[in-house]
């Protein structure tokens, strides 16, 4: 059964996804073919943060798995959620509350929608490489927006500019 999750908790889990986390398309190996599919992580060395997103995770019902990394202080503990119906929980849940990695998140929505389309239309494999190809792409082609140096002002109390 899958419980409700507060405006909070949906605002809390965007903003962590914003500065810990990443949306993806990776690659996975099936038998003998090659496919693609979106993932969300979070990754933090606290372990209290990666328990509050698996509870919400666990309350939306998604699938997920934990994943250690070594850093160079040490270790991190990451969280992973991917596949279709898992990402598509977790994308609108969080989409209303991003900012910076919203186009990412809607490309990923978009990404799972076309993929879903395309199975029962009985499309070749070659449509399934080229769509997962262009969505890769597509996805690597987002810029992130930067500061210019030149532009940043001593003042206080004023929006930064981004280029």
């Amino acid at each position: 059964m899958v419980e409700i999750i507060s405006r909070e908790e949906a605002a809390w889990l965007a903003g962590m996804i914003e500065g810990d986390g990443s949306l993806f398309i990776h690659r996975h190996k099936l038998k003998n073919s090659l496919t693609y599919r979106t993932a969300i992580t979070v990754t933090n060395t606290d372990a209290r943060i990666i328990r509050e997103v698996s509870l919400i995770w666990h309350k939306l019902g998604c699938k997920f798995y934990y994943q250690l990394q070594k850093t160079k202080n040490g270790f991190a503990l990451g969280i992973i959620a991917c596949g279709v119906g898992t990402t598509n929980k977790i994308l609108d849940l969080i989409i209303p509350h991003l900012k910076a990695k919203k186009d990412q998140a809607e490309l990923l929505r978009e990404f799972n929608e076309k993929m879903g389309q395309g199975r029962y239309q009985r499309n070749g494999i070659e449509w399934y490489k080229a769509l997962q190809l262009e969505y890769v792409d597509k996805l690597l082609t987002l810029r992130v927006n930067t500061v210019n140096p030149q532009r940043l002002q001593r003042t206080a109390s004023q929006p930064l500019e981004l280029r």
